[in-house]
Formats: C-alpha cells, structure tokens, sequence
C-alpha cells in the first residue's frame, strides 16, 4: 500500500536505524542472515532487503527474527533475552499504530459513502466487530495477544453460543472471551493444555458449550471443562496420527479420526465409553464430520488414493453405506451444511464439492474451483447459505451456495497454508488459523447487503 507522508517518513527512519545495527554488527550479506534464520521463521533474502530500504513494515515475527538474527551476527548467544529487543518491539507497535491510523482515515473515507445505517457500538460481538473491521480495513489480526512464543493456531473453533473462541497455541489452547464489552481492544486469555501435547490438530465445543475437545497428532484426545479451564477425565489414546474431534449434534457421541475412528459416548465426560467396532483396514481416515441427524461421516484413503466417503452410525459403529469417487485425490475437508442439505467436501487435488446430502449427487454438477493449493479447511454459515474455504495457497474464499459462485475475491492476509477456519454462530464473523497466526474476518455477504459493499473495499 502508498504511504502518507507521516508514515513514510517514520518507516524511513525505522529502516535507518535497523541498517545501523546492521553495520554495527559486521554488515552481513542478505544470503547470510537468510541463511542464519531459525527454520520456525524463515527470512526471504528480498524481504530482509524491503525491510533496511523501509519500503513496507514487515510483519512483527519477520522484524523481531531479523532482529534476533543480527544481535547473533554481534556474538549476542542469547538473543530472545536480549534487553534491547523491548526497544525494537515498541519501535514497530508505533508504526503499527499509525499505518492502522492510516487505513482508518482511507475505511472512513470510503464508509461515510455507503448508504445505510452505520452499525451501532451497541450492537453486540457481531456489531463491533463489523464497525471494527470497517473502521481500520483490514482483517483482526490477534496472532500477538497472550504469550508471544506461542506460534501457530492452526486450528480456531466457537463455543455454541458465540461468547468464546478457542485456538491452539503450540500444545497450549488459548480461550478469548469475545463477550467483553471492550472486545476487541481488550480481550480475556486464559491457556490451559498438557506439556506432553506438542501441538493441537483440532479443536471442537459440544453443543452446550461446556465442554472443550482437544486432540494431538500424537494420539492423545483430552476433555477440558470451559468454565474452570480444567481438564475433564482421564486422556484418551490409542490412536496414531489424529486430525480431527468432532461432536454429534446431540452431544452425546464424540468422534476422534485418525488413522482409524474411535467413537466414544461422553453423556458423562468425566468417564468417556467407547462405543462400536468400526474398522477401516487397509483404508485410513482423511476427515470425518457429523451430520445434523447425528450419522458420521468419514472420508477414507488407501495409499494417498481416494477410497471415497463412508457413512456411520455412531452408536453401532455399523458402516451404512460408502460413495467412492468423489475426488481423483483424498478429501481433507468434510462439512455438513447446517440445515443438513449439502455436504462438502474438499480435496488435494484443490477443488471443492457440494453434494446433496439425500441423493449423494454432485448439487452443481461441477467443482467449486479457484484455490491453487489443496483445500485444508470449511466451514458453513449458520443459514447454510454460504460455505468459507481456506487453502494451503494461504488463502480464504467464500462461495454462496445458491449460486456455487465464489463472492470474494483471495484474501491476501495469511502468508502460510490455512489450516482451519470457522463461522461463527451469528454467521457475522469468520475465524481463520494457520502457520502465520489467526486472523478474524467480516465475511462477505451476497448482493445486495450492505456488508458486501464493505467486504468488497479492501476486507478481502
């Protein structure tokens, strides 16, 4: 994006002070500080060289690995403890600040043209955060709030009601209360998580809210208690290679999908019962989602080809019946649509599918197409009007059911693959996780609405 003149002047002057620390410490080329960067946050040689040019700010982990890595060049052995990394990181809030300043004064520009109403502060989460996100134009980027070595939030999830959003943290789970009256200037975190969970693949809410639902690549599936951040019963393992944890519409069944599926009864979670016999073999699991009448769906695989979609009762385990075919390459993604007439599926071969969830036939009769990568996330609106997908080509479109047309343009504010993403129950905003933090958004809308008009000036 140009900037004004004020905001300019202080990158200038920011990227002066970040080419004195380079002199200081021996000017090293920009291959070699590329090539001393931590794998966890790689720096691109003409992006270190954007940054001492000062013709954009970088993103707050790109700038503070850069700093880090050029205290390393001065023989500093412990960078992350470095006292004046404080001063550098108050140095990019400042700019921060004001190119946020900047995108208020052009939103505001653009929003006093829109006709109709202006969205009361009053208004609710919903509200606020739409009036938010048209005052600054931009996506909610919370990727900074709570610890700052917590890195990831590759999956997202709302509770039921709307008043939590819950992410992983890197084997931690952070928790947002997203009814606070202040929402989103001051947010409410809470973490809670286990030490032996590296990290957290997925993340589900049962449909009274009370409970949390947490599983880990490595096997283990806990319970946590919302209200008391406490963890529920014993853990559950015996699986390899988990992805995902959903719940039944009831809330009684509990589905954990990895190499194969368990189906546990958690009518008491603190002794969660496993239920049905299910096997899978030779076939593994992809992604799995419950339908609102509570049969299970799983998507299978065997050797990286697609096996097609099977269908469970969950309380037997017994398999109803199973499609093949769907996709040339395993689906990755499955999502019910809320009033139970599509189902969804998404694949590595980068195309998406709705179905009719009665007949199993194609409801478009062609593949949603427009992502470059494989499609890793989806989820519907609560109306089941519109489906959101996100991609590993890092980014996030919208389509409108109806039509099977795509109603956003790519978003460009994720710079690594999309693992997870989320409606919340208001349909009004849409949560979004992956590799560079979690980003929440005002979702499109179809023609017509005033929320397209703002989504359609920058929001996207």
């Amino acid at each position: 994006m140009e900037y004004d003149a004020e905001m300019q002047g202080e990158l200038e002057a920011w990227a002066g002070e970040l080419r004195k620390l380079r002199i200081e410490v021996g000017s090293p080329t920009l291959a070699q500080i590329a090539t001393r960067a931590p794998k966890s946050r790689p720096l691109s040689a003409s992006g270190v060289s954007e940054a001492f040019n000062g013709k954009r700010l970088p993103t707050y982990d790109f700038c503070m690995a850069l700093v880090r890595v050029l205290l390393i060049y001065q023989g500093d052995s412990a960078p992350y403890r470095d006292k004046r990394l404080a001063e550098w990181r108050e140095r990019w809030k400042r700019l921060k600040q004001l190119e946020t300043n900047q995108k208020s004064r052009r939103r505001s520009a653009r929003v006093s043209a829109t006709a109709g109403p202006p969205v009361s502060p009053d208004a609710g989460l919903a509200g606020r955060m739409l009036l938010s996100a048209l005052n600054q134009g931009r996506a909610l980027e919370i990727s900074q709030l709570g610890d700052e070595r917590w890195t990831g939030r590759r999956t997202v999830a709302f509770s039921p009601d709307g008043n939590f959003l819950a992410a992983d943290c890197g084997g931690k789970i952070q928790m947002w209360d997203l009814s606070a009256e202040c929402f989103p200037s001051v947010v409410t975190a809470r973490s809670l998580g286990a030490r032996s969970d590296r990290s957290i693949v997925s993340l589900a809410f049962s449909p009274n809210g009370r409970i949390l639902a947490s599983c880990s690549p490595g096997g283990t599936t806990r319970l946590w208690d919302v209200r008391t951040r406490t963890q529920v019963g014993r853990a559950l393992t015996g699986q390899q290679n988990l992805h995902t944890v959903v719940f039944a519409p009831d809330g009684r069944h509990m589905a954990v999908a990895g190499d194969h599926v368990r189906v546990w009864d958690v009518t008491d979670p603190t002794q969660p019962r496993r239920v049905g016999k299910w096997r899978n073999h030779p076939y593994t699991t992809t992604a799995t989602a419950f339908s609102p009448n509570g049969r299970l769906a799983v998507a299978l695989a065997y050797r990286k080809e697609s096996a097609g979609v099977s269908f469970l009762e969950p309380a037997t385990g017994e398999t109803a019946d199973m499609e093949v075919d769907w996709h040339k390459t395993p689906a990755i993604a499955l999502a019910f649509s809320p009033d139970g007439r599509y189902l969804a599926t998404a694949s590595e071969d980068t195309t998406v599918r709705l179905w009719d969830a009665s007949t199993r036939k194609e409801s478009s009769g062609t593949p949603l197409v427009g992502h470059s990568g494989p499609v890793s996330a989806l989820s519907f609106s609560q109306d089941s009007r519109y489906l959101a997908t996100g991609s590993e080509d890092s980014t996030v479109r919208v389509w409108d059911t109806t039509t099977n047309a795509c109603i956003s343009a790519p978003s460009k504010n994720h710079t690594e693959p999309i693992r997870s993403i989320a409606y919340s129950p208001d349909g009004r905003v849409l949560a979004t996780g992956g590799g560079s933090g979690m980003r929440l958004w005002v979702p499109p809308v179809g023609p017509g609405q005033r929320e397209a008009d703002a989504a359609g000036n920058g929001l996207w």
